[in-house]
């Protein structure tokens, strides 16, 4: 019977063949992180963000419909400035450009939504909620119910802060202008901002190098309580379903304004189609 040898085990002073290590399994190269700019984002919706950066002028007021705004207007109504404005979308985004007077390039376009202008005016004031001297941008209706608190008391209105609602109901444009309980400040006029300089910027910034030789139109002047002063039209247009939600009272009003300026012969026309069915 054969029996099983055993392997014998090499002395310990034997050397012994060292064992071949496993071979590492090798990882995919990483690519190297970029290291240039990245985008800064933030998360969510924030009104204050869009207040702050909307149209990259950080000088104006912005108001959101029935989001109340709290001022304090460093001149009266003589000390705002007045101008023609062009309001119009261009590639889905809304413009407003002063417009740049007789040599103005959009009054010759042939696009009637662009070349028409609409009375605008701008109002040095204290932000009461940003702690900041700002602009107050805006149209006929607005500037109508700033001169209707302002004439009764024209030596106190200065010295009072007043809150500002933009109504979010039809017909648009219309605000709300009350005074406020916020407390008056003093604000030195070396923190002033020049209404000149700031529209003439306003419309730099849709030309840019093609800017026009010619300055804004501005007037210096207090129309806003001349009764002779001739009423722009309203700067929104409506659509037809926006028109027929309307109340018929409403409705006239819109077109008394359009006919005082007899601009908006598309608008007028679907008004008068819209009360006579609603007669019917």
């Amino acid at each position: 019977m054969a029996v099983a040898r055993r392997r014998r085990r090499p002395a310990e002073d034997e050397d012994e063949a060292p064992r071949r290590p496993r071979r590492a399994r090798e990882e995919p190269e990483e690519e190297p992180k970029s290291e240039g700019l990245s985008v800064k984002t933030y998360s969510g919706l924030s009104e204050k963000r869009m207040a702050a950066k909307s149209g990259g002028n950080n000088s104006k007021i912005f108001m959101m419909p029935d989001k109340p705004v709290t001022v304090q207007f460093l001149t009266p109504p003589n000390g705002f400035l007045e101008y023609d404005c062009h309001c119009f979308k261009e590639s889905g985004a809304w413009k407003f450009v002063p417009c740049a007077g007789e040599e103005c390039p959009l009054d010759q376009d042939e696009d009637r939504e662009v070349s028409k202008t609409t009375y605008t005016f701008a109002a040095l004031a204290w932000d009461c909620t940003r702690k900041q001297v700002g602009i107050i941008e805006g149209r006929n209706g607005l500037a109508m119910r700033i001169m209707k608190k302002y004439k009764p008391y024209p030596d106190k209105s200065l010295k009072r802060t007043w809150e500002i609602t933009k109504l979010d109901i039809l017909p648009k444009g219309q605000f709300d202008v009350e005074m406020s309980e916020e407390p008056y400040t003093t604000v030195p006029k070396d923190k002033w901002i020049d209404l000149e300089d700031w529209v003439q910027k306003e419309m730099q910034r849709y030309y840019g190098d093609d800017m026009p030789g010619a300055s804004t139109d501005t007037k210096r002047r207090t129309s806003l309580d001349d009764d002779d002063d001739e009423p722009a039209e309203d700067d929104e247009s409506y659509s037809r379903t926006e028109l027929k939600a309307m109340t018929p009272r409403a409705l006239k009003k819109v077109a008394i304004d359009l006919d005082i300026d007899v601009a908006d012969m598309s608008t007028r026309s679907m008004i008068t189609a819209i009360l006579e069915e609603q007669e019917q």
